[in-house]
C-alpha cells in the first residue's frame, strides 16, 4: 500500500482513472515485474480529493513504484510514498508468500531493509512473554 498525494483537485479524477494512469506509468517505466501477468496496481482508493492509496501486487513492485514520486498528472506533481503506518515485511515471510501465491521470489535487493521474521516478532513488546497461571485465569496479560 502506498500513499499518493497532491492529486489534481476539480479534475474529476476517479480511483479507476488514477489506477489506470499509475499502471501505465509503472509498465512504461519498467517498474513492474514482467514475470507476473496483469497490472501491478491492483486497487485504488481516493478517500479525499487531495490524496489516495494504492495497493500493489508485490512488495518489490511497491518499492519500485516509489520511483513515480514527482510524476506529473495534469498540473500536479504526485507525491508517491509509504504511508505513515508502514512496517517492512520480513524477507523470509515475503519469500514464503511468493511461493504460496505462485509468484517469483522477490529479489534480495527489494529496496527495503528486511528483518527476519524472528527479529520482527522479538521487537514486539511482550511477544515472547510466557503467561502465568494467574494470567490465564484472569484473561489477557496486561503487557500484551
Amino acid at each position: 500500500r502506498l500513499h499518493v498525494g497532491t492529486l489534481p483537485i476539480g479534475a474529476g479524477l476517479t480511483a479507476e482513472m488514477l489506477q489506470q494512469f499509475l499502471n501505465a506509468m509503472m509498465i512504461s517505466k519498467g517498474l513492474s515485474d514482467t514475470r507476473i501477468k496483469g497490472d501491478p496496481v491492483i486497487n485504488c482508493n481516493i478517500p479525499n480529493a487531495k490524496f489516495g492509496f494504492i495497493e500493489i501486487r508485490t512488495v518489490h513492485e511497491a518499492t519500485k513504484a516509489l520511483e513515480l514520486h514527482g510524476i506529473e498528472l495534469g498540473e500536479n506533481k504526485l507525491r508517491v510514498q509509504r504511508p505513515h503506518d508502514y512496517q517492512p515485511v520480513p524477507m523470509d515471510m515475503l519469500k514464503r508468500h511468493a511461493v504460496l501465491m505462485g509468484h517469483p521470489a522477490p529479489p534480495e535487493d527489494a529496496g527495503v531493509a528486511q528483518p527476519t521474521l524472528d527479529a520482527a516478532i522479538s521487537a514486539i513488546p511482550g511477544a515472547n512473554a510466557v503467561p502465568t497461571k494467574a494470567d490465564i485465569e484472569s484473561g489477557v496479560p496486561d503487557d500484551l
